[in-house]
């Protein structure tokens, strides 16, 4: 079954200068959630595998309305911007909510200097090696993660996708500079009211295009209860050619192995 994520060390503090990697997570508010406790063992898997980002001085940023109860909530490397935002009553006025969330967590981290900024879903993981990878190689525009693994919760089968960023809202990684604040191009605008499936394709016509990780980055979870998109959604009919590739998929699926559950901040299987 999942496990909870390894308690990590703290990282000395990266001497890259500015080479800071931010993880920002827009979290529900308890009023909307089905099961706010299976929320917040969600969200600590998902910072525990933030957190154990392997060679990279990383912090975790969360927009929420109610402080969550993580263990890692004195860790000094996670920080909470709470305050209280309208409830949301339908499924576009959740979206609305995140997309407010999103827009204070990048004006957070452009207020603070910047560095490269990777929007996260609080039910999602990431691979220890992303935030190293993205420092080492620093191409100063940002990444879009289009290979990614599904894992479904229930079975513990697994599969590799290579439009992740297409179904996965924990896919961009951006680089922000402080001086962005006063630029032509709204970054936090962009950023908020862009659909996670259209950078790639926006992004060519920014200032900074993004470039692909080279290899399968982050995992979304599903059929854990609190997903944004299947808490409102699944009631729509599903074509004849979806349905054939999502039963070719769950053919090609596989369980989690030992080498993913470390790579992904998990223990066990």
């Amino acid at each position: 079954m999942l496990g909870l994520p390894r308690r990590a060390k703290a990282s000395a503090f990266d001497e890259r200068a500015g080479m800071d990697f931010t993880f920002v997570i827009p979290l529900r508010s308890a009023k909307v959630s089905s099961n706010w406790e299976r929320v917040n063992r969600l969200l600590e898997a998902t910072v525990g595998s933030a957190l154990a980002s392997r060679d990279a001085n990383v912090r975790v940023v969360i927009a929420c309305d109610e402080v969550p109860s993580i263990y890692q909530q004195n860790d000094p490397r996670v920080i909470f911007l709470s305050k209280a935002y309208p409830v949301p009553e339908t499924s576009a006025h959740q979206m609305l909510d995140k997309r407010f969330k999103k827009f204070d967590l990048v004006n957070f981290v452009l207020r603070g200097g910047g560095g490269y900024m990777m929007l996260l879903d609080s039910d999602d993981l990431v691979s220890n090696k992303l935030a190293s990878f993205t420092l080492d190689n620093d191409n100063r525009r940002g990444y879009l993660i289009d290979k990614g693994h599904i894992l479904d919760v229930k079975s513990q089968e697994i599969e590799t996708v290579a439009d992740f960023d297409r179904r996965c809202g924990s896919s961009a990684i951006f680089y922000l500079d402080s001086a962005d604040a006063d630029s032509s191009f709204n970054w936090p605008l962009y950023i908020t009211v862009t659909q996670h499936q259209d950078f790639s394709r926006l992004s060519k016509n920014t200032p900074r295009t993004l470039d692909p990780i080279p290899f399968a980055a982050a995992i979304a979870l599903k059929n854990n209860g609190e997903n944004h998109s299947y808490r409102f959604g699944g009631k729509g009919k599903v074509s004849i050619k979806r349905r054939a590739m999502n039963f070719l998929r769950r053919r090609e699926a596989r369980y989690l192995s030992v080498e993913a559950a470390q790579e992904f901040g998990m223990v066990g299987r």
